[in-house]
């Protein structure tokens, strides 16, 4: 199924081939796509209208025609368009060799889509750098705090060893103190 990227590069190529120009015919090939109008109706009121504009509302693309109608159209799961040349006097299709009477695939030309294509992958690459960047951070971060936790309980033990031993010798002088009273007497 066609991205939003896809579908606003057709949008793109479509709008300068559609836009003031008339539709000479048209046919409902999916009875299902046109509800509730009746197909035939639909046929009918697109017949003859210019296009005024073409635009793109999410995956849809949206086909304006004079006197306020739009045609909405979804790339379906190809991301491609199927149209019909008009000129009977054209030779070949350029994309598949065949008469220009059949089905014509209309794509994104490769420029087209490099040119499109390399500022965003400039962007990714530039936002994954700062994404990169901030993971350092942090990890460093996380190591720094790691770190002073050990440093800190080490220093706790330390102290609590350096508290017990002072504690320890209070206790023996007191001891010491007592007997030397009592062997005094």
């Amino acid at each position: 199924m066609p991205e939003l990227p896809e579908v606003e590069t057709v949008r793109r190529q479509l709008e300068p081939e559609l836009v003031g120009k008339r539709i000479e015919g048209a046919t409902v090939l999916d009875e299902r796509l046109t509800r509730p109008e009746p197909p035939r109706s639909l046929e009918r009121a697109v017949v003859g209208r210019e296009v005024t504009a073409v635009a793109r509302r999410g995956k849809y693309l949206l086909i304006g025609l004079e006197g306020g109608r739009t045609l909405a159209m979804h790339l379906r799961m190809t991301g491609n368009l199927l149209l019909r040349d008009p000129e009977a006097g054209a030779t070949a299709d350029l994309m598949k060799n065949e008469a220009l009477g059949a089905p014509r695939l209309y794509e994104p030309a490769p420029e087209q889509i490099f040119k499109d294509l390399l500022p965003r992958h400039v962007q990714v690459q530039v936002y994954r750098a700062l994404l990169e960047s901030n993971a350092a951070f942090f990890a460093a971060q996380m190591t720094a705090m790691d770190a002073a936790t050990r440093n800190s309980t080490d220093m706790i033990e330390s102290l609590t060893l350096y508290m017990n031993k002072v504690r320890q010798a209070a206790i023996t002088r007191e001891i010491i103190e007592v007997v030397s009273g009592a062997s005094a007497t």
